[in-house]
């Protein structure tokens, strides 16, 4: 995407204010502060701008973004609302400052006496919200209003679940380079034409002859927001468009996958694997920790 500050330009809301922090070196969480389904699995990651469907397009569930660390602005630029900080001036010649309010500061060095980084709490509180438990018993809370967060009440078992949750980051990043190929190339043909998954064989096909293998329907039925990943990915692929035309290349269908999307869908299937394993493990040390009856 081209992207620019300038409101109703090529963007109609860019939401530079925002965004402009995640086009440097940081993380974004992403959630919603309403939900219109039944189950919430709102909770995401990213190194990149988002618009605000990339959770779910249904009205209730527009997206926020809450960036790791802020970073100074340029020459002319806006400056931070720094409200929540209390000081006009946060940076203090500093690059780039964490994106945590005071308050929430002191309370969690207090309650473990010491300071855990930035990446430590947004990588405990992406354990928090993948946690089953968590989202069943917090379900209708969490159809209007944002995720609110419990702590535990040792040292050991924040870092424990934070280090959980900093798998599932490094996951949804696709950070993982012990990627399994699942592609199975029976033709050459690698245009989707009709998305089939076949649960026994746990086989997703994108045509009547090619898939991929060892998709099991967990990870098939894997849901972020309102979207099954992998369908999703498809979808979006199999809707771009007519034909592509590249030089002294035949056009091709824009249908067709190349070998780096090939690749790429196995990533995700490894990411998703990585995440259900995780999950299972978080929601073991919430069980054992008790942390909802004793945070």
């Amino acid at each position: 995407i081209y992207y620019t500050p300038k409101s109703k330009g090529f963007l109609c809301r860019p939401r530079y204010n925002v965004m402009r922090h995640i086009q440097k070196n940081n993380l974004g969480l992403i959630t919603c502060r309403q939900c219109s389904v039944s189950q919430w699995q709102h909770a995401a990651i990213t190194q990149f701008i988002t618009e605000s469907s990339f959770i779910s397009n249904r009205t209730r569930e527009i997206n926020y973004l809450f960036p790791l660390y802020l970073y100074r602005p340029a020459e002319g630029e806006k400056k931070v609302d720094t409200k929540l900080f209390g000081s006009d001036d946060i940076f203090a010649g500093r690059e780039k400052v964490e994106n945590i309010a005071p308050a929430f500061r002191a309370f969690i060095d207090k309650k473990y006496n010491k300071k855990p980084t930035p990446e430590q709490i947004l990588a405990y509180i992406y354990a928090i919200l993948h946690d089953q438990k968590y989202r069943d018993l917090y379900q209708e809370f969490l159809k209007y209003d944002f995720p609110r967060i419990p702590f535990p009440a040792t040292t050991q078992q924040f870092l424990e679940l934070a280090n959980l949750g900093q798998r599932i980051i490094d996951a949804h990043l696709l950070k993982n380079k012990n990627i399994t190929d699942k592609y199975v190339g029976k033709t050459t043909s690698r245009t989707i034409t009709k998305i089939n998954y076949n649960s026994e064989l746990k086989r997703l096909y994108i045509n009547n002859d090619n898939y991929f293998k060892d998709i099991t329907p967990e990870v098939y039925n894997f849901h972020i927001g309102s979207y099954k990943v992998l369908e999703k990915y498809l979808q979006a692929r199999k809707k771009r468009g007519e034909t592509i035309f590249e030089p002294n290349q035949p056009a091709t269908p824009a249908s067709t996958l190349n070998a780096n999307e090939i690749s790429h869908i196995s990533s995700i299937a490894n990411a998703i694997e990585i995440t259900q394993q995780a999950m299972l493990e978080i929601s073991e040390k919430t069980n054992e920790y008790n942390i909802y009856n004793s945070a």
